[in-house]
């Protein structure tokens, strides 16, 4: 039996017909620009902020601000990756600025004994 592998026809358009598709609501473009860009701008982010949790965060959020905007694109071949890591760099820089503001949680020596009695 021979198998058919799935293949998305979206994977070899440029990222300027999938914004295109994007400003529409098509959300397997929005995929496709993920697959596409996502590890890019997680790279970025995980180096920026040293942090897995905050650089996914980072990214969930720069890719969110390009499907909102998705209307106003008017974006050239290569806005996309420029566009995106311009909002991963705003974001971890925003993240390491909240995590320099925001208290440590410092945890008396004697409360965690006490908690395992």
């Amino acid at each position: 039996m021979t198998r058919i592998a799935k293949v998305d026809a979206r994977a070899d358009r440029p990222d300027v017909e999938l914004l295109g598709s994007m400003a529409g609501g098509d959300l397997p473009a929005f995929e496709s620009l993920y697959r596409r860009h996502g590890s890019l701008a997680y790279g970025l982010a995980l180096r920026m902020t040293g942090d897995a949790g905050r650089a996914e965060d980072v990214v969930q959020s720069a890719f969110m601000t390009l499907w909102h905007a998705r209307a106003e694109s008017d974006a050239g071949g290569d806005a996309v990756p420029r566009r995106l890591l311009q909002l991963v760099a705003r974001g971890s820089i925003v993240s390491i600025r909240q995590q320099r503001r925001s208290p440590r949680a410092i945890k008396p020596p004697g409360l965690a004994a006490a908690a395992r009695i």
